[in-house]
């Protein structure tokens, strides 16, 4: 066990949030930044999370070409020598301090042209950097994409593009077909979702899209919602809904509205594990880490994009919500098991209106490597008839039932993504959430903290901030704030292994099972969650817990492109070492 001092805490704490919080260098000097020699001709950046139609093609076409002298990892050119053909590098560091008169084309890796160095073609860069150090020279034109090329080498040394594969997460069937200028698309989606309220929700959604000019498209997604698991309780509907009436408009200045209505099972949290994850993990072992409860309402948002990686939310949304019961849905694991619980909350109708600011600057959105995450958002929210449940005063004072009832939530989320170099990268996160002021939260609201998503060394729920000795068996959060400190470190692994099922032109399926590339994973993760309030046992507002309160895990992983599995232990706790798969990236 760590020490409970106050000082080893924080200095941990110190260096992550230094990591994660360095935004004005940051800002200033992102990986995806190119550093040319003023001589040189000018190179056009292209920003964006996503390679423009052609270049991945490009890049495969040049690397595999038989004319192209091709390198794996890093290589140096050194003074003196001369390249005449042209010149391609898969995952690593091109240095040249001698003549390049070829192009070059370099696949996730970066090129650095020394002092003396010269390169008379053209350079392509997908995945990385161009850095031309004083005394180098560049007479050619460049391309540089942040974007990360999702490609792999074959048994033959050759690179192909990498096929879209479905998550494991996500089981749906679509069928799109086109009537004048309006595109309709069916949808019918099933699993990932799976829970002890609904059991497996089905939904069928009916979506058409109108594009009356090249700017501006009109969609309404009309989603039925069938839920399997009976309702022995009479507190919950046996068919939901979900319609969006959305308009999207701009080309540099983007804007959207979508007006919506539902009538659909919420999750309490976001966290320990995502929706999909969790539906599988209650499907296949009768755990439910998420609670519930019914939400049937009518809103509005407005999104709308200052550039491509800023974009501001402004939300308004009036919903009733109500209490529903666990059901006894089917699981293939431990079926005799009892589920847990599903607590009870504050029922009912609120109306809340929130603003949000989102900035993202990282090169891919499902495997970064380098960039920023940040999302931001302030909600408040009322309520004239608000139900509310009888807790203990020290989880929180009685709340007003009349009009006057009202809060305020903030939440923060900053990432941080660095590419160290080719094979290595690093990760920090901070992430905070809770009230900041008005009522106390509802129970709906409220927070804990502990298993697979922000501390995966403690078991589900470690922190509840639920009083000693009360009685709750299903294990409901009741803390107002959380906050949160993630690193990860990542080096690159290399396999090459793919096992091929079917013949592509027999039964249109390749690849049905691939490791060409995994990641080992390093991570550390600190965090706690408390009642903040003058009340006994509580934390005052302006102030946050102790280091004694903290928890610290730490842990190692193998990420297999998404699917990831992971050994993490608990350092301020007698909680044994923990296995935890994940279907998705932790962050």
């Amino acid at each position: 066990m760590l020490p409970r001092s106050n000082g080893s805490a924080f200095l941990m704490l110190g260096v992550a949030l230094a990591l994660t919080l360095s935004v004005a260098p940051g800002l200033q000097a992102q990986d995806s930044v190119i550093v040319i020699n003023p001589d040189a001709p000018a190179v056009a950046p292209t920003a964006g999370r996503t390679l423009p139609p052609g270049v991945l093609d490009e890049v495969v076409q040049r690397f595999n070409d038989t004319t192209t002298l091709r390198f794996i990892s890093d290589i140096e050119v050194p003074a003196g020598a001369v390249l005449l053909s042209p010149v391609a590098l898969f995952r690593g560091t091109l240095r040249i301090a001698g003549t390049v008169e070829g192009p070059i084309t370099v696949i996730n890796g970066d090129v650095v042209i020394q002092p003396g160095g010269s390169v008379s073609g053209d350079i392509l860069v997908v995945g990385g950097h161009l850095v031309v150090r004083p005394g180098g020279l560049h007479r050619g034109t460049g391309r540089v994409y942040a974007e990360i090329a999702e490609v792999y080498r074959d048994s033959e040394g050759l690179l192909r593009v990498r096929e879209e594969r479905t998550p494991l997460a996500e089981l749906a069937a679509e069928k799109s077909f086109q009537v004048g200028d309006v595109k309709t698309t069916l949808k019918l989606s099933l699993g990932g979702t799976y829970n002890r309220v609904e059991g497996l929700p089905i939904y069928f959604a009916p979506i058409f899209q109108w594009r009356p000019s090249d700017r501006d498209t009109l969609s309404l997604e009309i989603r039925g919602i069938v839920r399997t698991a009976p309702d022995q309780s009479d507190l919950r509907k046996d068919l939901g809904y979900f319609v969006d009436l959305g308009w999207r408009s701009g080309s540099g200045l983007r804007w959207a509205v979508d007006l919506v209505a539902r009538s659909e099972m919420v999750g309490i949290e976001q966290q320990p594990l995502t929706r999909s994850e969790n539906g599988w993990s209650a499907f296949i072992l009768q755990r439910d880490y998420r609670d519930w409860y019914q939400a049937e309402g009518i809103g509005v948002t407005i999104g709308l994009s200052l550039a491509q990686s800023l974009r501001i939310r402004l939300g308004l949304r009036g919903q009733d919500e109500r209490s529903v019961r666990a059901s006894d849905p089917w699981s293939l694991l431990r079926n005799s098991d009892r589920w847990r619980p599903n607590p009870l909350i504050d029922d009912g109708h609120y109306v809340s209106g929130t603003v949000g600011l989102a900035l993202d600057t990282r090169n891919s959105a499902s495997f970064p490597s380098s960039g920023w995450f940040v999302q931001t958002w302030y909600q408040q929210n009322w309520s004239g008839d608000v139900a509310p449940l009888l807790l203990p005063i020290s989880i929180r004072r009685p709340i007003p039932t009349g009009p006057t009832y009202s809060f305020g939530r903030i939440s923060l989320d900053a990432r941080r993504y660095m590419r160290i170099s080719p094979a290595v990268r690093v990760a920090t996160r901070l992430f905070a959430e809770g009230w900041v002021g008005g009522d106390d939260l509802p129970v709906q609201r409220r927070y804990s903290l502990g298993g697979t998503d922000l501390l995966p060394g403690y078991r589900f729920r470690q922190v509840t901030c639920a009083p000693p000795r009360f009685d709750d068996q299903a294990q409901a959060a009741f803390c107002n704030r959380l906050i949160a400190l993630q690193v990860e470190v990542r080096t690159r692994l290399s396999f090459g292994w793919a096992y091929r099922l079917e013949d592509r032109e027999r039964a249109g399926l390749d690849r049905l099972i691939a490791i060409d590339q995994a990641d080992l994973v390093f991570l550390a993760d600190a965090g706690t969650a408390w009642i903040a309030g003058d009340g006994p046992g509580q934390i005052p507002t302006g102030k946050l817990p102790a280091g004694s309160q903290w928890k610290f895990d730490v842990g190692v992983g193998l990420d297999l492109g998404g699917v990831g599995v992971y050994l993490a232990k608990a350092l301020t706790d007698n909680v044994p070492v923990r296995l935890t798969l994940r279907l998705h990236r932790r962050f």
